[in-house]
């Protein structure tokens, strides 16, 4: 992330530096190969930010959470943030979420590979259905993902750990063939 064509978006959620906002200028950067890190101020954000879902692929981002609140009690299936490849995670508080992170699967084996990630100094306060979602690995992936420093529960719904991280390898729509290989999934949690 540190290169001559990284820009520092700061995210107050005021006037036009929302989260939403950054995301999609994120997402027109990554585009052209370009990485953004998102720094979120919590001095300036006065209430959980309650983050739409839609936002397509996140990825070659670092969001710098810095303590600020994500709330999104969204539908069935619906995460607060779904991640692509090169993201960085750090310092979140989800409150109140549904799934709180999700892997992009949309464009199945041709998508872009959902690898280059870390997910860590988050707290996950209270996820309704599970915290962090790895989903199915696709055809021709290869995913390297850490997990580390995190906290699950204080206030949270979980009832056990297999609520915290879901890393079963159900098929992806289009891919009945899925059981039978390996997930190729490289996973480091601590």
């Amino acid at each position: 992330f540190e290169t001559p064509d990284t820009l520092t978006i700061p995210v107050t959620e005021q006037g036009t530096q929302t989260l939403q906002n950054a995301l999609m200028q994120a997402r027109t950067r990554a585009e052209a190969g370009q990485y953004t890190i998102i720094e979120l101020d919590p001095t300036q954000i006065t209430a959980p930010i309650a983050y739409p879902y839609g936002i397509n692929r996140i990825e070659n981002v670092w969001i710098k959470g810095n303590g600020a609140t994500i709330s999104y009690a969204g539908n069935a299936g619906e995460s607060a943030l779904r991640l692509d490849h090169h993201v960085i995670l750090e310092g979140i508080v989800f409150e109140d979420v549904e799934v709180a992170i999700s892997m992009d699967t949309e464009g199945g084996p041709s998508s872009k590979k959902r690898t280059g990630i870390w997910i860590h100094h988050n707290h996950f306060k209270s996820c309704a259905s599970t915290c962090i979602e790895l989903g199915p690995s696709l055809g021709d992936e290869t995913r390297h993902i850490t997990i580390d420093h995190n906290i699950f529960g204080e206030d949270s719904m979980l009832s056990s750990v297999a609520g915290a991280i879901d890393a079963s390898n159900n098929c992806a729509d289009a891919d009945t063939a899925c059981k039978e290989r390996e997930a190729n999934l490289w996973l480091s949690v601590h």
